[in-house]
């Protein structure tokens, strides 16, 4: 028996899915570059400001080489090899 031929074996009616539906409202574009330079302009240098130096994840223009060389260096200065 084919998949297809399970089909034709349903027991009932279907129901309209018409009518279980909304519509789904997308916003303008004009509020999402009003929302993208509200973000750049006033939330992002808070935010940027009150997070530690040594926050390297989720930062733009940081990345896990910062980290390593960072946790390196405070490997050598705790053990005294500089």
């Amino acid at each position: 028996m084919a998949v297809y031929d399970s089909w034709t074996l349903l027991e009932g009616t279907v129901c309209q899915v018409d009518k279980d539906l909304r519509q789904i409202s997308l916003p303008s574009t004009l509020s999402k570059l009003v929302e993208g330079f509200m973000v750049e302009i006033s939330l992002k240098p808070v935010v940027l400001i009150t997070l530690d130096p040594s926050q390297y994840g989720f930062i733009a223009g940081s990345s896990t080489t910062f980290a390593l060389i960072s946790m390196f260096h405070h490997w050598l200065s705790t053990t005294g090899r500089h």
